[in-house]
């Protein structure tokens, strides 16, 4: 099931290196799933349906998407995350502002939206 899950203001900086990681869950938004072996995209848009994407990653292009940590079906013991890679060019050249992101289960026959919101993209006087 879909989680809205934001990248909260003050988090992010255009030109910066971060680690976005995101949980995995069932329907319930409570139960782990395993998410070991999933083709997974992640997307930014300026609005949920522009056509232009502004930063693409996938699991097919090492580095960009991982799957880490260890999964459990207890909530208290699974560590496991989806874990999306910025490199600093993927936002120099992006303006502050509220963008919107996707991350996309998309193997054949399975393709949900697994986390979806605002991308929240703060200024500084750091460049």
């Amino acid at each position: 099931m879909a989680r809205e899950s934001n990248v909260p203001a003050k988090k992010l900086f255009p030109g910066e290196n971060k680690k976005l990681y995101f949980p995995v869950t069932a329907g319930d938004n409570k139960t782990p799933e395993d998410a070991s072996g999933w083709s997974i995209d992640f997307f930014v848009r300026k609005e949920d349906l522009s056509s232009t994407v502004l930063i693409q990653k996938s699991t097919t292009v090492p580095g960009e998407i991982a799957v880490t940590g260890v999964y459990d079906p207890d909530p208290a013991v699974n560590t496991q995350r989806i874990e999306v890679t910025l490199e600093s060019a993927d936002t120099a050249l992006l303006k502050p502002r509220v963008y919107r992101f996707a991350l996309e289960r998309v193997d054949v026959g399975v393709k949900s939206v697994l986390a979806f919101g605002d991308f929240n993209l703060s200024s500084s006087a750091a460049r």
